[in-house]
């Protein structure tokens, strides 16, 4: 069996933000590896079918105080209510990320999940979206790092007989704008209008080598 915890489920008492006849939203709270508090929490106000929720994460403290000290947290777009928390390394780094799993209110029930590093920082670390309603949103978060991390291919260096042809393709094409650039142009033995180049005009169809 792979190697999980699901987070304890809390509903807020008291609403301030509520609307009458709203929905209560959802809220999680579970102890990360560290030994802080992550709080994740539908938006209050909010329909539970979409809206936004946060992730809070508070430092470590004595019982009574375990959302006190505040650190960091983020806002999420949710296409649906959050259906559970779990703690699951997703990256294979061995530390366990903060899973945050929603399924859609539609028909279909379908999973969203995503995956939060609990390190120094609290960082987005993978997601992923449209699963099946019996997918396991653990299972496609790890597929989806392990594409994200893959390395991606580099061209490869110049073999040594293709530089030495691009060399000696260079020098060609050196060599024939130099010879263009030292061929003088020729000159017109007429101009136009009729005028040779001693400027006396000419007749109509009289040859340059004769004055007519």
């Amino acid at each position: 069996m792979r190697p999980f915890r699901t987070c304890a489920l809390v509903v807020a008492a008291s609403l301030p933000l509520a609307v009458a006849g709203q929905e209560t939203p959802a809220a999680f709270t579970t102890t990360l590896p560290d030994g802080s508090t992550a709080v994740v929490e539908e938006g209050r106000g909010e329909a539970r079918s979409m809206g936004s929720y946060t992730v809070r994460r508070y430092d470590a403290a004595e019982a009574g105080d375990e959302t006190t000290f505040f650190r960091d947290g983020v806002t999420r777009r949710r296409d649906g209510f959050v259906e559970r928390v779990e703690l699951a390394d997703v990256d294979g780094d061995t530390q366990e990320e903060l899973v945050v799993i929603i399924r859609s209110a539609g028909s279909g029930g379908y999973l969203s999940a995503e995956a939060f590093s609990t390190g120094a920082s609290l960082a987005l670390v993978a997601s992923v979206a449209d699963l099946q309603a019996q997918a396991d949103p653990i299972v496609a978060l790890s597929g989806a790092t392990a594409v994200s991390e893959a390395p991606s291919a580099s061209p490869s260096p110049p073999t040594s007989e293709s530089s030495a042809a691009i060399a000696e393709e260079s020098v060609s094409a050196g060599a024939a704008r130099d010879e263009g650039s030292d061929a003088e142009p020729k000159a017109s033995s007429t101009s136009a209008f009729g005028y040779d180049p001693s400027g006396r005009k000419r007749k109509h169809g009289c040859p340059p080598s004769k004055r007519c």
